[in-house]
C-alpha cells in the first residue's frame, strides 16, 4: 500500500476472464475498501482490448481464429497458395508453425523467419522450404489486414509499441501476474512494457506443471524481464 502513490494502482492480471472474476471476489473478502480501490483486477486480453480501443486502434482483435468466420476464411485463403509438392507439411503443420514460431517469436518478415530457431518442431525446414512456406503466413496477415483484423499476439506487440510513447502513461506501481505459466512471449513483453523496470515492479505466480496452453512457453529473460536474484 505504501509503495503505491495516490494516483497509482496495482494491476492484478491473469490469463482468463473467469479467473480474474474469482480473484476479484476473493480480494473483496480479504481487502478493506480503501485498499481494494488501489487494485485493478483484469485479465490481460481484456486489458489490451481496452487499452487499444482508447488509443483508437483500427483493428478488431481475434482471440480464437476458429470462432471468427472472417479470420477462418482468411486462413483458408492463405492455405490455397501453399506448395502441395512439399511432403509432410499439412494444414496442422502450418497452423502450429504460425502459433509456435511466427507468433511466438514475433516474426513479421521473411528474413527473420529464415533465421528463426525452431526448437521443438519435428519437421526440419531448410532454407528452400522456409522460402516456400513463408508466403502462406504473409498472405494470412494480408487477408486479416484487409478486414481490419489482428490476432491477439499481434495486438500485444502493437500495444507494447504504443507504450514506448512517453506521452502514454499507465500509472501502475506494480503488476501481479497470476498463472504466469500460461502467458506467451508476446504477452510477457507487453507486461514488461506496461510498467518501467524498478523495485517491486513485476510479481509472478505460476507453476510450469500446470500449464494449460502448451504453445505459451516463454523464457522471461528473452522478454526483457530481469529474473536474476
Amino acid at each position: 500500500e505504501n509503495h503505491t502513490q495516490d494516483e497509482q494502482k496495482v494491476l492484478f492480471t491473469t490469463f482468463t476472464k473467469n479467473l480474474a472474476i474469482d480473484i476479484e471476489q476473493n480480494l473483496k473478502k480479504l481487502c478493506p475498501p480503501n485498499l481494494l480501490k488501489k487494485i485493478e483486477i483484469i485479465n490481460l486480453d481484456a486489458w489490451v482490448y481496452r487499452f487499444l480501443r482508447k488509443q483508437k486502434y483500427e483493428h478488431s482483435i481475434i482471440f480464437n481464429y476458429k470462432n471468427n468466420p472472417t479470420a477462418l476464411a482468411a486462413w483458408e485463403k492463405a492455405m490455397v497458395i501453399r506448395d502441395t509438392s512439399i511432403q509432410g507439411l499439412d494444414e496442422t503443420f502450418y497452423r502450429e508453425e504460425w502459433e509456435n514460431i511466427i507468433q511466438s517469436q514475433g516474426i513479421t518478415d521473411l528474413e527473420s523467419y529464415l533465421k528463426a530457431r525452431r526448437v521443438g518442431r519435428k519437421s526440419l525446414l531448410n532454407r528452400k522450404k522456409r522460402l516456400a512456406v513463408w508466403p502462406i503466413f504473409n498472405e494470412y496477415r494480408v487477408q486479416l489486414s484487409l478486414n481490419r483484423l489482428k490476432e491477439v499476439d499481434d495486438a500485444y506487440r502493437d500495444a507494447a509499441e504504443l507504450l514506448k510513447d512517453p506521452e502514454i502513461k499507465t500509472m501502475y506501481s506494480s503488476i501481479v501476474i497470476d498463472e504466469s505459466q500460461d502467458f506467451g512471449t508476446q504477452a510477457l513483453k507487453l507486461l514488461r512494457a506496461i510498467i518501467p523496470e524498478g523495485k517491486n515492479d513485476l510479481f509472478f505466480v505460476g507453476d510450469g506443471h500446470q500449464r494449460i496452453y502448451k504453445r505459451n512457453q516463454a523464457v522471461m529473460g528473452q522478454c526483457g524481464i530481469n529474473i536474476r536474484g
